[in-house]
Formats: C-alpha cells, structure tokens, sequence
C-alpha cells in the first residue's frame, strides 16, 4: 500500500486462542500521556475479525489498551486505529498487536503506526509523529514483527490428518498401527500404580468380630432410620460396605459415614485415592471424600467429589497433602441424602508428582509448551 511490502497473516486452526502479529517497544510510555495505534489492514478472502491491543512486555501482561473486534471487508484497506491514556507505568517495555481469532483468516497489513498524540491520518502522521514502530511497513522485511503463537497450527493439523490415513492405509494392508501413545496412558499419572496404601484394611476384607464393619473402619449413621452391612461382592471377587439412610430426622437432616481413624499423611506428597462405588437413590448426588485433622477439622487434603451411579465404577483423585499428620486424622466418605451407597477397594497410595513420568518421557519429539495441543506431533 504505502510501497511495495506488506505483511500477509495466514490463520490456520485458531482453537479459540487466535493469533497476533506483534512488535515488542522497548521504550516504556510514560504515565499520563496519550498514545494511538493505527494499521492499515485488507481481507482477501472473506471477511475477518480484527481488534488492536497492547500489553505490558513481561507479567503479568496487563494491558494498557484493548480494542473491540472491527469486521474488515475483503480487497479493501481499511484504517483501524485506537487511542488511548497509558494510567500506569509499564518499566519492561510493551508490545502491540493486531489480533485475529478466525479459523483459516487471511489478511493483509502495512503502514503500522504507534505514536504519542491522538489520532490523525497516516499520511499525516508519517510526516508529523515519531513512529515507535520499527520497519512500519515491511519494506526490509519481516523483522522485528514476529506472530504469535509461533507453533505452526497448519502443519500440526497435517501431521495428525497424515497419521490418521497412514493408520488406514496398514490397516487395510493387515499391519498393525498401535501407537506407543497407548501405552504411555495405560500408567496413571504419577506412577505408583503398586504402592503400598497408607489405609488399613482397604478391601474390607477382614471383621474379626465379625460385627458387620469392617476392621480399622467405623460407620457413623445420623438419621431418623439408617442401617450398614459389610457385603460380599456379587462375583466373590472381595467385600463392599453398604451403607442405607431409609429416612431422615424429622429435622430433614441425616447423614451415613465410613471413616479411618489415623491415617498419615506428609505433606506436600501427592497421593492417589481410588476405590470402586455404586449407589441407588442417589441419582445426580455428588458424594464428598475427605482426609481431615481431628484437632481442628481442617482438610489435610483438598475435598474431591464423586456421582456414584446404579452400576459400580471405579473412581480415582490425585491429592496433595497441605499439612503432615501421623495421628489424630480421619479419612471419611459420606452422604447425606435418602439412598444407599456401596463402597470398596478403598486405596490411598503415594505416588509422583502428576507432571513426572510419562507425560513428559517418549510421548512428545519435542518438550510439550503450555497449553499446548495434546496431540502434538506424537510417535505413531
């Protein structure tokens, strides 16, 4: 437009993140002052979405301007431009950008300005403002402009389409296309699948008082009329403990609770607590599991919730310990509506920290970013 260089922004698999074409200015704004940016930009295919913004060249990226989306037509340049009150320091610099968050956009920009004052026409402000830009238009190059994100969205949207028919192409010929992918996810996060839990009596398997609770456990049962029973499993294969609230108080409260007293716990380790659940008359009730201090009744570990369905399932969390305790604990889960819940192999076992092991070891050919597609050039 102004020569004979613009920059052409091809938009691939957006994803809902979008992508900004950027140039960081190392001359801080100063406070008070007014500055506007202006950018002649082109749609060439179809319309598309853009809005200006500038933010702060280091955390925590707050912004000093952030414009709303101005729809620009196709094969023709159109000024769009923002003016603005810098209200606090920003000492690392700012960057500024045109951002675009349409999937497969395509556009054209030149003649970007950025300058203290108001706005006027670039025309005009080629000649009477200082552009803290540098290279404006192109014309030697792309440098100092970069896009951000710089992960190449199309050619990642290739690799897994190529993978797909690469996959339909030995099928077809009989040969086999299992990715290791699988076999990484067949181990849980953290590992430790065979750690030894810190709960007692986990699969309720031993009551030698044979009084229907299971040793090391205590049921606890508030409510107008409520009942337990340790149970043997349909398939023999272990027991579960049944606990039943067949009406409330007639204050409309109740609850039915199984808990281990003294269960250790260190803190900052992770654990994973796993047990298989099933429940009737509870449709939609989310059930709370807890590892608390008895001495001030604070979690030791953050509340997890589950929704035990007619069918058993198996349940799973990862937790942290905030606090250490070798005594003086109680892990508990319970209820406290009309139904029954049926709960066994009940673990609480140390494993990794959920970010070592295999996510990060064979899965990736390069170290994964943040947020960063999950499904990033895998081994096939």
């Amino acid at each position: 437009m102004e020569g004979k260089q613009s920059a052409l922004v091809t938009m691939g698999c957006v994803t809902g993140r979008g992508g900004q074409l950027l140039q960081k200015v190392s001359q801080p704004p100063t406070v008070g002052k007014t500055y506007t940016m202006t950018v002649m930009v082109k749609a060439l295919r179809e319309p598309v979405q853009l809005r200006l913004e500038i933010e702060r060249a280091g955390r925590p990226w707050d912004r000093a301007y952030r414009g709303e989306m101005v729809t620009i037509p196709v094969g023709e340049w159109t000024p769009l431009h923002a003016t603005f009150t810098v209200d606090k320091p920003f000492p690392e610099g700012w960057q500024a950008y045109v951002a675009c968050f349409d999937d497969g956009g395509l556009f054209r920009a030149d003649v970007l300005q950025l300058y203290e004052g108001t706005y006027v026409p670039w025309q005009q402000a080629a000649t009477s403002r200082e552009n803290l830009f540098a290279n404006p238009s192109f014309e030697a190059g792309v440098a100092p402009w970069s896009f951000s994100p710089d992960v190449n969205r199309n050619r990642r949207r290739t690799y897994r389409r190529a993978s797909f028919m690469l996959s339909r192409i030995l099928a077809n010929m009989g040969v086999g296309a299992t990715p290791p992918l699988l076999e990484h996810f067949a181990t849980p996060p953290g590992g430790g699948a065979d750690a030894e839990t810190v709960l007692r009596n986990g699969d309720l398997g031993a009551d030698a008082d044979a009084n229907g609770t299971p040793d090391d456990w205590a049921v606890s049962l508030y409510a107008g009329t409520a009942d337990t029973a340790r149970e043997q499993l349909p398939d023999g294969a272990g027991w579960a403990q049944r606990m039943t609230i067949a009406a409330l108080r007639d204050d409309g409260k109740g609850s039915a609770m199984l808990a281990q007293h003294d269960v250790p716990a260190t803190a900052g380790q992770w654990y994973r607590i796993s047990f298989r659940a099933r429940a009737e008359g509870l449709e939609g009730v989310r059930v709370p599991v807890a590892l608390v201090s008895t001495e001030d009744w604070q979690a030791i570990v953050e509340y997890q919730r589950f929704v035990p369905a007619a069918q058993w399932q198996d349940f799973s969390f990862l937790v942290q310990a905030k606090r250490t305790a070798e005594a003086k604990t109680r892990f508990q889960i319970w209820f406290d509506r009309v139904g029954s819940v049926w709960l066994s192999d009940i673990r609480m076992a140390p494993v990794n920290a959920p970010d070592q092991g295999r996510w990060l070891a064979g899965l990736y050919l390069d170290q994964p970013e943040e947020w960063d597609d999950p499904y990033r050039f895998f081994r096939w």
